[in-house]
Order: structure tokens, then sequence, then C-alpha cells
């Protein structure tokens, strides 16, 4: 979810199997409440929602990119780096 947010790349949530994963191990987050408008248990509505590109039109996707990734470059691999003391 949030490589597709940051790459901007359209996405449809199939979440067949959303009880199972409720139970175990959980979600981090509440994806029904947060992600509607791109989420369904139909396979030809996920075809259908990645055909349509919805997601990148999406206020909700967009706000959950917005408060799960801190910043939207391309200089993330870079700050990650610097931190571990790693490269240049």
């Amino acid at each position: 979810i949030y490589e597709a947010g940051v790459l901007k790349t359209p996405l449809a949530l199939w979440t067949y199997d959303e009880e199972t994963y409720r139970a175990s191990p959980g979600f981090t987050c509440d994806f029904d409440a947060e992600l509607s408008d791109i989420t369904t248990k139909r396979p030809s509505e996920a075809i259908e929602l990645l055909d349509s590109k919805l997601s990148l039109e999406s206020p909700q996707f967009r706000r959950f990119i917005s408060k799960y990734i801190e910043t939207m470059d391309d200089r993330n691999c870079e700050r990650l780096a610097a931190a571990l003391g790693i490269g240049e």
C-alpha cells in the first residue's frame, strides 16, 4: 500500500480474507474506514478499480498516504543510508 502511494501506482485492495486476517495477525489500520473506496471483496470489482486508477484520485488514499508517509520524494533511501552511516 505504502509503496503504491509513493510511486503513484494504481491500487485496489481485494479483501477476500479480511475476517481471517482480522483475527490473526490483525491489521495495523482499519482499511474499511480509511480506504473504503478502493477496498472490495469481489475480484471483478478489484480489477475495475485497478483499470479505473481510482486510487490515484482518491481523497481517502491521499489522506492515508499523508498520514503514514512523512516524505513523498525519491530520497528516502539516501536518508536511510545517512542515518545508518552508510554511503559517501
